[in-house]
């Protein structure tokens, strides 16, 4: 027979039940959230003294008598005024709030994506890389490349919730013989040509495919003198014989694998480009995780390609 709670352990029990339910979101707590529920208490306290700091503040600079204070305080429309700055304050808030859960969300979400699909490669990447080595596959490489870059480049945008028209491209640069790089593929049309060789040296490509370990972040482009004491770069596109029209650069090297000599060589080297400088400041650490399947992905279809740059890392 169930008994009946008596009022004092039913108030027990409703305390202990709302703290297990606070203390696992308390553990989850991060710096933001915390700012933001400190904010929320300040705005609060403020309009909940604000007459108070009127007639203490405001009113004797303006030369109002107290007793005066008093009653402007009492007015309807100063009431009203302080609800709705409230109200206002608090819809403000909630929605800065919102969108930073829905952004946390969303980035595990693309965290799960790329990890299944790294997963599912594995259990087929020796049915992949057989393919790959066909003919059909070799006329099709270029395509399929094209198309893995477009999954790069809405990845890096809905990573960083920036889906506006800014200027964002992702580029597939592979290593040739006699020293080049070749731009392979582009993830959209910008004007920039597709096909062209370029000397390794003059290539951020190369910098990247040498001395980084998983990525490598120009902030500002033109800032920039060199990447690396190896390799000085001149201020100009690649593609282009003008001004880049991207000043933030984020290069993903190809993962190493062996070669025919059983080196470990990088194959080629994905970057993402943007107009605009320090685009990917405290963003590229998050955006690795995320790509990272597809870069796997475009490795086992350069299967065929044996040409590469031996890192130093």
């Amino acid at each position: 027979m169930q008994t009946r709670l008596g009022r004092r352990q039913f108030l027990l029990y409703a305390v202990l039940r709302r703290l297990y339910r606070i203390l696992p979101t308390l553990a989850d707590l991060s710096l933001w959230n915390a700012l933001l529920g400190l904010l929320k208490l300040a705005l609060n306290a403020a309009i909940i003294f604000l007459p108070l700091m009127f007639a203490k503040f405001l009113a004797p600079d303006l030369g109002i008598p107290p007793a005066k204070v008093a009653e402007l305080t009492s007015y309807a429309v100063y009431q009203t005024g302080a609800l709705a700055l409230l109200q206002v304050s608090r819809y403000l808030l909630e929605a800065v709030s919102k969108r930073d859960k829905d952004a946390k969300e969303r980035l595990e979400r693309l965290y799960e994506i790329s990890v299944a699909l790294g997963q599912a490669i594995g259990v087929i990447s020796t049915q992949i890389e057989a393919y790959a080595a066909t003919d059909l596959a070799a006329a099709q490489r270029d395509l399929f490349l094209t198309q893995a870059l477009k999954c790069i480049e809405a990845t890096v945008r809905l990573t960083m919730g920036k889906m506006d028209e800014r200027y964002c491209c992702v580029t597939l640069l592979t290593f040739e013989r006699g020293g080049q790089v070749m731009t392979r593929a582009r993830s959209s049309v910008t004007g920039r040509r597709i096909g062209g060789m370029s000397p390794e040296a003059a290539t951020i490509a190369w910098s990247v495919a040498k001395y980084s370990d998983q990525y490598m972040t120009i902030q500002h482009f033109k800032k920039t003198a060199k990447v690396n004491k190896e390799n000085n770069l001149p201020y100009r596109a690649l593609s282009v014989n003008e001004r880049p029209p991207y000043e933030s650069i984020l290069a993903f090297p190809l993962p190493p694998v062996a070669d025919t000599e059983q080196n470990r060589i990088r194959k080629g080297v994905v970057t993402i480009d943007s107009a605009l400088p320090y685009e990917f400041l405290g963003e590229d650490v998050v955006i690795l995780p995320r790509v990272q399947a597809y870069l796997d992905l475009i490795n086992l279809m350069l299967t065929n390609h044996s040409t590469g740059v031996e890192p130093e890392v």
